[in-house]
C-alpha cells in the first residue's frame, strides 16, 4: 500500500510515519518496487500467451512468474526495497519491448531468451541486490 494510505490507515501523519521507518532502518517504502514487479508479472504472463509461447507444461512460464514473484516478496521483507541485477534487467527488456509495440505496431519484437533463462537460472542461485 501507498505510504500515504499506510499513513491514513495507521491514523498518524504522513511525516511521522516517515520518521518511524527511517528509525526502523526503511529507508524507501517499497510500494512502488513492489508495484511495479506486479505489471511485469502481468506483462509476461501476457506476453506468453499472445505469442503462443506457453508449452503443454507451461514449465518454464512458471518458473520465470515464480522467480518474479519471490523477488517481489523479497523487496518488501528488507531495509532497503533494492531489485538484483538479473531482475532490473529483464524490467528494462519488458519497458523496451513495450515501447517498441507502441512506437513501430508491425515490428515483431520480443524478449531475448538470454535473459529469460538468467532469471530462470536466478531461482536455483539468488544473486545480491543491486544497490
Amino acid at each position: 500500500m501507498p505510504i500515504a494510505e499506510a499513513a491514513k490507515a495507521l491514523g498518524m501523519s504522513l511525516s511521522s510515519l516517515k520518521n518511524l521507518a527511517h528509525e526502523q532502518g526503511v529507508h524507501r517504502w517499497p510500494y512502488r518496487s513492489r508495484q511495479s514487479l506486479r505489471v511485469i508479472i502481468e506483462q509476461t504472463k501476457q506476453h506468453y500467451l499472445d505469442n503462443g509461447l506457453v508449452t503443454e507444461s507451461g514449465q518454464q512460464l512458471q518458473q520465470l512468474l515464480d522467480a518474479l514473484e519471490d523477488e517481489m516478496n523479497r523487496v518488501g521483507m528488507g531495509a532497503t526495497p533494492c531489485l538484483s541485477a538479473t531482475t532490473k534487467r529483464f524490467r528494462q527488456m519488458v519497458f523496451k519491448l513495450n515501447h517498441t509495440r507502441k512506437t513501430m505496431p508491425g515490428m515483431k519484437a520480443s524478449v531475448p531468451a538470454d535473459i529469460i533463462d538468467a532469471m530462470t537460472a536466478a531461482i536455483r542461485q539468488p544473486e545480491a541486490p543491486a544497490g
